[in-house]
């Protein structure tokens, strides 16, 4: 095997690598669209100055350049996922513009807005993109640099990328722990088998080759099963108490225990009444006695 085919077999198909090379395509996109943005986005943006807004223009265009690539897709979870990988790409350029600089997020979001209304995207913008918190899309930097890691590894052999992502992978993994299944978890999972396949052809002596998969995150369909046992295992229960001929049988051992113990409860009932009559008449003897012998 040639060390291009080598690499090429190694070559993660994840999230991190489709999302990073759409946001490669940007940059250079970006500078294909001639018209000025600034009115554009000033609708959504306070005090901004159309006529010096040469930064925000550029970081519009490379949003909206991104973000056309993602609509391409016509998947609407695409543009969701892709977004939150984004914001790692594009806090370096935006924190650089210094009346931003104290909220880039804030920034950031205002930026996708515009960008979702020109593209005709608005409703995904209020419905899955508006609520999400700076803490979702900070999530997923680690991946991002986790790519990074894992690709300077692939091509330059570098053990301390290898040491790097292995200890991203072991903070983040824990992450996933009864969490349900989602694009997170799901890329550390294929970030795993793709650094246990590559480590094994470099050499770097004291490092993982092998990444720890617990705690195992739940999969939806593990969720599903078990709350779908939850339900239906009371429901067939009834069904076959109340209509089965099994059913049958058992109420009919439940009337015949109900009636033993009926029996045995009343029997004892006679007992105690007998006993309690006995110890009456017993200590009434040496008062009859006395009385006979006056």
């Amino acid at each position: 095997m040639t060390e291009e085919t080598e690499e090429t077999d190694h070559k993660p198909t994840s999230l991190s690598h489709e999302y990073k090379s759409k946001y490669d395509d940007s940059i250079s996109g970006a500078s294909t669209i001639e018209a000025n943005m600034c009115t554009h986005i000033k609708k959504y943006i306070d005090n901004l100055d159309v006529n010096n807004c040469s930064n925000e223009d550029r970081a519009f265009k490379m949003v909206f350049h991104y973000i056309e690539g993602l609509k391409s897709d016509q998947e609407n979870t695409s543009i969701v996922h892709g977004c939150k990988y984004l914001y790692h790409w594009m806090y370096e350029n935006l924190s650089k513009i210094k009346k931003y600089r104290t909220d880039v997020f804030a920034f950031y979001k205002k930026l996708l807005k515009a960008a979702c209304d020109m593209l005709e995207l608005t409703e995904i913008y209020n419905h899955q993109i508006n609520n999400l918190s700076e803490e979702v899309f900070l999530k997923h930097k680690p991946l991002a640099n986790m790519y990074e890691h894992y690709n300077k590894l692939s091509s330059q052999n570098s053990c301390a990328d290898a040491t790097d992502f292995v200890q991203l992978y072991s903070d983040q993994i824990n992450k996933c722990q009864g969490a349900l299944s989602d694009d997170f978890c799901n890329e550390l999972e294929k970030f795993k088998i793709y650094y246990e396949s590559i480590i094994q052809t470099k050499n770097c002596p004291g490092v993982e080759k092998t990444l720890p998969s617990e705690p195992k995150y739940k999969s939806s369909s593990t969720i599903f099963t078990t709350t779908a046992s939850t339900i239906l295992t009371p429901l067939f229960l009834f069904v076959t108490y109340k209509f089965t001929p099994f059913g049958s049988m058992i109420r009919s051992r439940i009337s015949k225990t109900k009636q033993t113990l009926h029996d045995v409860d009343k029997g004892g009932n006679t007992i105690i009444h007998t006993y309690e009559r006995s110890n009456r008449n017993s200590r009434n003897m040496p008062f009859n006695m006395a009385y006979h012998s006056v």
